[in-house]
């Protein structure tokens, strides 16, 4: 028999599962390459997923962002939702010590007077990005253990950073 170049429905329809099929293996792959590539994500101007923020990820060393736990302390029925006004300059953290109870939801105001500093509450693995000066960030956490855990800077800090103190009563 004699090939005609002529295309049956048969090998239309062939051809058109396999465009599919392939067109699909593509999507998937570049959905991949750029999932995984912070590169194509700038080139691309995608906002990638920050993991640090994911409260399941927290661990006790790793500062965060802005964590706010959906998870309130159980067995605790006077928890407290908390706000508190924190700057930090090159004279130290304002207020120097902050006290609340085990169990409370804490919300920090957090204003650099005189440069870019970050905050940092290591034992609860809270952070908040650099601030430039004048401008406010806040963020969120519960106090879950008790103590007197140190308020610090992690990358930017002014000259001499004094600490402050976050104590937690139980």
């Amino acid at each position: 028999m004699e090939n005609t170049g002529n295309i049956t429905k048969e090998d239309g329809k062939k051809k058109a599962v396999i465009i599919s099929a392939v067109a699909v293996v593509v999507v998937f792959i570049l959905g991949i390459l750029i999932w995984q590539s912070p590169y194509l994500q700038d080139v691309l101007g995608i906002k990638p997923i920050d993991k640090l923020n994911d409260v399941r990820n927290r661990t006790l060393l790793t500062p965060t962002k802005k964590i706010l736990s959906t998870t309130p302390y159980l067995g605790k029925t006077d928890v407290r939702f908390r706000i508190f006004d924190i700057s930090m300059s090159k004279n130290g953290i304002t207020p120097s010590e902050i006290v609340v109870n085990k169990g409370d939801r804490v919300q920090l105001n957090f204003t650099p007077v005189d440069g870019k500093y970050d905050l940092n509450i290591k034992p609860l693995g809270f952070y908040l990005d650099p601030t430039p000066q004048g401008k406010t960030s806040e963020g969120s956490f519960d106090t879950l253990i008790a103590g007197d855990l140190p308020i610090t800077c992690w990358t930017a800090c002014p000259p001499g950073a004094k600490s402050a103190n976050l104590k937690v009563l139980q």
